[in-house]
């Protein structure tokens, strides 16, 4: 394994402190088997920490001969590896039944959440057009069609001032070079940047009006960690198209922004904004910040506090 040195390092630490548990975190999955030796010969709660699915992944897609071959043995790793935990823990309650159904272990959620973050100083004049931004790498099975179609679609009507920002595209170039083609005769309402420090992006997200979310083509059960991380900017949120699954069901309990899943819903979504924006209205919303508060970190990093707590 070349995380070797992490087996070295914990054996001694486990021999000179008074350490109770184990915690492995995957990606990467091969953490596990240090967990599983170190369970094997102190006496210590080891649990398997999922931050991702593995063999239950719902997205795995055809594979050929060796890929199913390499498949079977991550199979029998998984299983292996995770056959002394005393539990498991993931980000989601969709994936706590799939992993324990195949792991045949008791699991637990302690979801990603979100850190408070400071209102940033901004010395920059408001602009007076509506903002959009996306923030973080684009993959595959997102679906921006029906976001960038109704850009596109207001462009073409009117001249009305507003402007799409991504953050970070550029790192699979080829989801970047997807949204360019899509934009044509429309760029100098879009703009790229590449990918900035947390803090710099915080300041960035000043200019923000909204912030742009897309569901994950059959993917369910999972809260991607940039919903928390928009949270906790304090902007209003645009689902399009929506997971139908628990990213639209935070964003409705927490009534923080706009779901569409056609591209007709999103224009009208975007064309109110703009009007919004143009009248001098405030686009923010009554959050409902006692169930957000659960999402809280401070919060999440309680409740597994408990659950080890409850397991010694």
């Amino acid at each position: 394994l070349p995380y070797s040195n992490f087996h070295t390092e914990a054996r001694k630490r486990l021999k000179e402190e008074d350490i109770v548990a184990v915690i492995a975190s995957g990606r990467p999955f091969q953490s596990f088997a240090i967990g599983h030796k170190l369970k094997k010969e102190f006496d210590v709660l080891w649990i398997p920490d999922y931050r991702d699915e593995w063999n239950t992944h719902q997205n795995i897609g055809d594979q050929n001969f060796i890929e199913r071959k390499i498949q079977r043995l991550m199979r029998k790793s998984e299983l292996k590896w995770t056959s002394n935990a005393d539990f498991f823990l993931t980000v989601s309650d969709t994936w706590v039944d799939s992993i324990s159904a195949f792991i045949k272990k008791d699991g637990k959620a302690v979801y990603n959440g979100y850190v408070e973050l400071k209102e940033p100083k901004s010395s920059a004049e408001p602009s007076k057009k509506l903002i959009i931004t996306y923030a973080g790498t684009l993959y595959p099975t997102q679906n921006l069609s029906l976001f960038l179609g109704a850009c596109i679609s207001i462009l073409s009507k009117k001249e009305l001032d507003f402007e799409v920002r991504f953050i970070g595209a550029n790192v699979i170039p080829e989801e970047e070079l997807k949204i360019r083609q899509r934009i044509k005769g429309h760029e100098s309402n879009f703009v790229f940047y590449d990918r900035m420090p947390k803090e710099e992006l915080h300041q960035f997200m000043t200019e923000t009006d909204v912030l742009y979310l897309t569901g994950f083509e059959n993917i369910k059960g999972w809260y991607p960690v940039k919903l928390f991380e928009y949270y906790a900017e304090g902007k209003p949120l645009l689902l399009c198209p929506s997971d139908n699954d628990v990213m639209e069901s935070f964003i409705r309990k927490t009534n923080i922004g706009h779901i569409a899943n056609s591209e007709k819903e999103c224009e009208e979504i975007i064309l109110s904004l703009i009007n919004q924006k143009m009248t001098g209205q405030k686009l923010k919303y009554e959050r409902n910040t006692e169930y957000g508060q659960t999402f809280n970190r401070e919060y999440q990093t309680s409740n597994l506090a408990k659950l080890i707590h409850e397991k010694l």
